[in-house]
């Protein structure tokens, strides 16, 4: 159950809304009727004010310090109160990846690879040349005994890190010791593969602790980073500069791999399409340049992370397994193995941050952290279509998404609300087949820009919400 209040003093999560405050500025002028009289009229105007700004702006739109949406309540806030700390949001995303590792084991355990994209949007504006984003992939290493995750994010806090490692790690194994809520996404992922008893029985919303894993945890934590990063040049792990795209005004980061290209292809392909009249089009539309473009799409099974600090340093991270469980297979230090196949997983190809920014530096800037390449280039077409607000975000992020199967098979999410209504479903099968996407579903988490002002959401796909100070 979500509680009324947040967690933690200064914390503002997406599902707690503006609350007006009370003033007395003026008690010491005014007294007995006239001080009533002021004080409703100040208070009524203070209302009215605070409910139209929520009506227009979306939930608690305040100034936050920094913001991080992530497939987990719990992820998110460990991720903000690294914020609080003094880190950066390096330093965040790293915390809010060891979290998610514990609470969503069957898409990003210790074992997972990943993508991390840093951009200083800062520092952007003051050189002359702007300068790219940085792209971390890490992958499979089988000269190492250090697991993939951890390798990576000791790489990336050894290169842009803030705050102690310890800090970074701690949370997540006090988390598996003392044990989480069970999110029905894990539990719908062992119906899947059917293995319902992996970790016993459970049930979404049970509490579960992972005390081999939380002892494994503990022991990285008081490790020095540098031990698991101590070649010179690091097997597995590759940087390189984003490349650049523009769109409708914009400029889109992302990484240099061939799903960017074809992403790109599709939003091009879409705007240049008229737009058709009957009911659907869009849909159909989409459906066509999906099948088109993307004729499959390998996700793996994945968790997202997306991060912004106070000085503007943006983050957007994707880690997974090859597959939801991976091998189903527990290693010693009590996170499942992952199944890698032979040579890059091409899952890692399909792992997409996003980082948007405006040709006028007054306008949104997003940071977007996909799981999937064919719902990115969905959510970016829809959000580069309107203005910028809270609740454009949160409704593009919540639209209902297509996937493209092994075949050029679309599907679609029937158990996501909203769905395509079943006009729309009768429009596609005029492309042929039309089947139920496997759940659970790949995420897409976002932060927006606007100004001083942040607005986040986290994917409902995913289960989680968002966390601001």
């Amino acid at each position: 159950m979500v509680n009324d209040e947040p967690s933690n003093p200064g914390e503002l999560r997406e599902d707690i809304p503006l609350r007006p405050s009370e003033s007395t500025g003026f008690a010491h002028k005014f007294g007995g009727v006239k001080l009533i009289i002021i004080s409703f009229a100040l208070l009524s105007l203070a209302v009215t004010i605070a409910l139209a700004t929520q009506i227009h702006y979306g939930d608690y739109e305040v100034v936050p310090h920094g913001s991080v949406a992530t497939d987990s309540q719990e992820c998110s806030s460990i991720g903000t109160n690294v914020l609080k700390s003094g880190g950066n949001a390096v330093d965040a995303a790293i915390a809010a990846a060891f979290c998610l590792s514990v609470v969503n084991p069957h898409s990003a355990g210790l074992d997972a690879t990943g993508t991390m994209m840093m951009y200083d949007y800062r520092k952007s504006r003051r050189t002359p040349i702007t300068p790219s984003p940085i792209v971390v992939d890490f992958t499979a290493d089988s000269k190492s005994n250090i697991p993939q995750l951890v390798k990576g994010l000791a790489f990336i806090h050894n290169r842009f890190g803030n705050i102690d490692w310890e800090e970074l790690v701690l949370p997540a194994a006090e988390l598996a010791r003392t044990g989480f809520s069970v999110p029905n996404t894990l539990v719908m992922a062992l119906q899947n593969v059917g293995n319902v008893n992996l970790f016993g029985p459970i049930q979404p919303g049970h509490i579960l602790k992972l005390p081999s894993l939380a002892s494994f945890l503990y022991a990285i934590a008081n490790s020095s980073v540098t031990s698991f990063i101590p070649e010179a040049s690091v097997s597995g792990i590759s940087t390189s500069e984003a490349a650049n795209y523009t769109f409708n005004e914009t400029t889109i980061y992302m990484p240099s791999k061939p799903a960017a290209i074809k992403l790109m292809k599709f939003l091009n392909y879409s705007k240049a399409q008229n737009e058709a009249t009957f009911r659907g089009a869009d849909a159909f539309r989409t459906a066509t340049n999906i099948k088109m473009i993307f004729p499959s799409s390998s996700s793996g099974s994945s968790s997202t992370v997306a991060v912004i600090d106070k000085d503007e340093l943006y983050v957007s991270l994707i880690i997974g397994l090859n597959s939801p469980l991976g091998s189903q297979i527990f290693a010693s230090g009590g996170f499942i193995l992952d199944n890698l196949p032979q040579g890059k997983p091409d899952h890692l190809n399909n792992y997409m941050p996003i980082i948007i920014t405006p040709e006028q530096t007054c306008d949104q800037r997003v940071v977007l952290s996909c799981g999937e390449v064919t719902g990115a280039a969905q959510v970016i077409e829809n959000l580069l279509r309107g203005k910028a607000t809270s609740e454009q975000l949160a409704s593009v992020l919540e639209s209902p998404r297509l996937q493209a199967l092994n075949g050029s098979v679309i599907a679609y999410e029937k158990s996501h609300t909203p769905v395509f209504n079943d006009n729309i479903l009768q429009t596609l099968r005029l492309l042929g087949t039309v089947l139920v996407a496997p759940e659970p579903y790949p995420t897409c988490n976002g932060i927006q820009q606007l100004g001083d002002d942040l607005i986040s959401h986290s994917d409902s796909r995913g289960g989680g919400i968002a966390s601001r100070f």
